[in-house]
């Protein structure tokens, strides 16, 4: 989670419970947006429906194949922002340790070098 705050705070942005804050997909947004340095596009920013937050999910897990080249396998929106609470912080902790995996391995050897 430490990782997550270091870089969501360039956008006032703070995780406190993985669950609950990546379930609409705002906070993944832009977390992909800030470790990639590109922009997802359009999302629904205060989703408020079942639907607008596996649209934001799905649109990051679309950006993070299309962009970054990462296809996360097993993990789709309808898992995500569900109520079964272990399924939906299993599929983010996923999603997180693959862009800690590409993005924050990657800045500490650039700083090594």
């Amino acid at each position: 989670m430490a990782w997550c705050n270091h870089h969501l705070e360039k956008r006032g942005l703070h995780v406190t419970d993985i669950s609950k804050d990546f379930s609409d997909g705002v906070m993944l947004i832009n977390l992909v947006e800030i470790v990639s340095g590109a922009s997802v596009g359009r999302y629904v920013q205060n989703p408020r429906f079942p639907a607008q937050k596996m649209a934001n999910i799905t649109e990051a897990l679309n950006f993070m194949e299309r962009v970054l080249g990462v296809k996360v396998v097993g993990c789709n929106a309808r898992g995500m922002p569900g109520d079964t609470l272990k399924i939906t912080q299993l599929e983010v902790q996923r999603v997180l340790a693959l862009l800690y995996f590409i993005f924050g391995i990657s800045q500490l050897h650039r700083r090594l070098i």
